[in-house]
């Protein structure tokens, strides 16, 4: 194997020239090879003599070159692909955390279930103790029930427990409300601030400033769910505060006045108030754009809207107002409901009945205190005409010996006679009588105020 940098003869299969230390290649040479080395080393004496074993060196160097290039594209693929992998795990990561932000803010949205929940329950409160009420009546008997103290239960029940869960309804809607506006605020803002800087007319860019919220929805539905379920409170919520005490006096005079139409009274306005309001409430900020853009003739487009803005809109803060002071109301209305009915009931029944000269009035007042009889107070006026005056204090005997057993009894009585008048007052006090002494009078079982009432009036008494 000849060297072509010194032409020295090695042995074949030589690596390194013996004579000049030149690498040779580690191909087996053959007759193409050893052609192109002869060519090579002439065209090398043809441009100077200066013989370098070009071939052998280059082809080493291009060896090394495309091995390190190889094994440098490897590594960079390898490195691509981690990277494609760490970001596809990054990306995977993001989407779950966009899809759990995504799912939160739908659970923040769907709030409506606490006082919903909590109106149904004080449905089911009011409703479940008037059924176990009605079941026990037939069961225990009417008679039998009104004595003991489990309609006195049912009735707190009845009174407190709707009332409170009904409280807690009407706290929680401004909440969810409140809440919700926050939520969706921005993103209602950045629609109306698309829409006011597009090319719309002035008048269109009015009239979604005025609106805001929910701009769409009241312009191209027909039917409003949410006037529908809230009604007087969503009046107020959109600044249509005028409306909204009119509407709220009406529903408080028929629910005083006619609670036999409340009901009925209450789904009739939920519909009209959904079919009508998109319809009405876009009348009534054009109306409102109208006056404010008569009032201000040369004002430019960014004033009137930022004015237009301030007018229209909603007001959580003024629902929060109306229905904290709604259940303030409700609130001293349920008190002095409660507190009349601690008082207790009377009854007062009174009858007349004239023979032989003398008018007898026997006048009847019953107190009960949580459907059970406290007190009664009995009042027997005897007036007799001039003819029977000489027989009045024969009357009075009679008198005492009629009411000679309450006395015996612990009964506080007392007689007066005037002449032509003879008042005999009788008073029991049933909540501290003895036992004996209810047995005799008959008080032990005295009834409640319905059953006395009835009882009476079938004797000829009338009733008050």
């Amino acid at each position: 194997m000849r060297c072509l940098k010194c032409g020295f003869e090695n042995p074949n299969g030589s690596v390194v020239c013996s004579n000049c230390g030149t690498t040779f290649t580690n191909v087996n040479l053959n007759q193409n090879s050893m052609g192109v080395n002869n060519n090579l080393g002439n065209m090398q004496q043809m441009n100077g003599g200066a013989q370098q074993n070009i071939f052998d060196a280059n082809s080493f160097n291009n060896n090394m070159n495309n091995n390190s290039q190889n094994t440098n594209m490897n590594n960079v693929d390898n490195s691509i692909q981690s990277l494609s992998a760490n970001n596809q795990s990054n990306i995977d990561m993001v989407n779950n955390s966009i899809n759990t932000e995504d799912k939160k803010v739908k659970k923040k949205k769907l709030k409506w279930w606490i006082p919903v929940l909590l109106f149904v329950g004080a449905i089911l409160g009011f409703v479940v103790p008037t059924i176990i009420d009605i079941i026990l009546g037939f069961v225990m008997g009417t008679e039998e029930l009104e004595s003991s103290n489990i309609p006195n239960i049912l009735g707190a029940v009845t009174i407190i427990l709707p009332l409170l869960l009904l409280l807690l309804c009407f706290i929680s809607i401004p909440i969810v409300i409140i809440k919700y506006n926050k939520d969706d605020s921005n993103k209602q803002d950045e629609k109306i601030d698309d829409y006011l800087n597009s090319s719309a007319s002035l008048d269109d860019k009015l009239l979604a400033a005025f609106i805001g919220d929910n701009y769409d929805k009241i312009t191209n539905n027909k039917f409003s769910l949410s006037a529908c379920f809230l009604c007087v409170w969503y009046l107020c919520y959109r600044k249509i505060y005028i409306l909204s005490i009119v509407i709220a006096i009406v529903n408080t005079m028929i629910g005083l006045f006619l609670p036999v139409l409340s009901g009925v009274y209450s789904i009739v306005l939920m519909v009209i108030s959904g079919c009508l309001f998109n319809k009405l409430y876009v009348k009534y900020a054009k109306k409102k754009i109208n006056k404010i853009k008569a009032e201000n003739p040369n004002m430019s487009e960014d004033d009137l809207i930022k004015i237009v803005r301030q007018k229209g809109g909603v007001s959580p803060k003024a629902l929060t107002i109306y229905i904290i002071a709604y259940v303030i109301i409700t609130i001293i209305c349920f008190a002095i409901l409660l507190s009349n009915g601690l008082k207790g009931k009377t009854l007062s029944c009174s009858a007349t009945e004239s023979q032989m000269g003398v008018t007898l009035k026997h006048d009847v007042e019953m107190t009960f205190n949580n459907a059970l009889l406290t007190g009664t107070k009995q009042k027997i006026t005897y007036t007799i005409d001039d003819s029977y005056v000489s027989y009045s204090s024969y009357l009075e005997e009679l008198a005492r010996e009629n009411v000679q057993e309450y006395i015996d009894h612990g009964c506080d009585v007392d007689i007066v006679n005037k002449g032509s008048e003879i008042v005999v007052t009788i008073n029991i006090d049933v909540k501290n009588m003895s036992e004996l002494d209810k047995q005799y009078l008959n008080l032990d079982n005295p009834g409640t105020y319905e059953s006395n009432k009835n009882s009476l009036e079938i004797d000829g008494y009338t009733c008050k």
